[in-house]
């Protein structure tokens, strides 16, 4: 079981390092261009907009049974600082780290609700990195490879060549100076 979880662990920790690297490259991105991804029509969609560090998701929807007919598409790239200018703030100290939201009702041309919330590229990449921060500092704080350690042969606990007794069962410990067992000479 221990080694199903460090190699799930392993996989989380790949897939959170490509995520948060992509994260970064849009994050580059939205400096030079702003850039939408549309899934949706006019009456019904999410919007996805990167500009100028934050990111913009906008729904709009007529009140009718949801159906997203199309599928997601790039829609536009402009100037980024002229995108940030339509996009909602909030007030204080919220909207200078880049935080934003609106909820807007509107009749014209038909009735129906936009709503848009902002996030900053910085947020998306902290939440996107935590499975490689993890890995990384449970490599680190590993028991070293080398020297005296003692082990449990009941259920291949490691531990300090101190130990008289097993901490998970009680049992007795062996003690060795070669290196840990191996699962497969069980």
């Amino acid at each position: 079981m221990s080694r199903i979880k460090r190699i799930f662990r392993g996989f989380m920790a790949i897939k959170s390092v490509i995520i948060g690297g992509l994260i970064l490259v849009v994050w580059i991105r939205s400096y030079f261009a702003a850039d939408t991804i549309v899934r949706g029509d006019e009456r019904q969609s999410i919007n996805v907009i990167s500009a100028a560090g934050r990111v913009m998701v906008r729904y709009i929807h007529d009140g009718q049974p949801t159906r997203l007919r199309a599928s997601w598409r790039w829609a536009q790239s402009a100037e980024p600082l002229e995108t940030l200018r339509g996009m909602p703030k909030a007030e204080g100290p919220w909207g200078r780290l880049g935080f934003g939201f609106n909820k807007e009702q509107f009749s014209e041309p038909q009735p129906g609700v936009r709503v848009d919330i902002v996030m900053p590229h910085w947020l998306m990449f902290l939440l996107a990195i935590p499975s490689a921060v993890l890995w990384m500092i449970r490599g680190l704080r590993a028991p070293p490879s080398t020297g005296d350690f003692a082990w449990c042969p009941r259920c291949c606990a490691q531990m300090r060549a101190s130990s008289q007794r097993c901490p998970r069962c009680g049992g007795p410990v062996a003690v060795s100076a070669f290196g840990a067992p191996s699962l497969s000479r069980r």
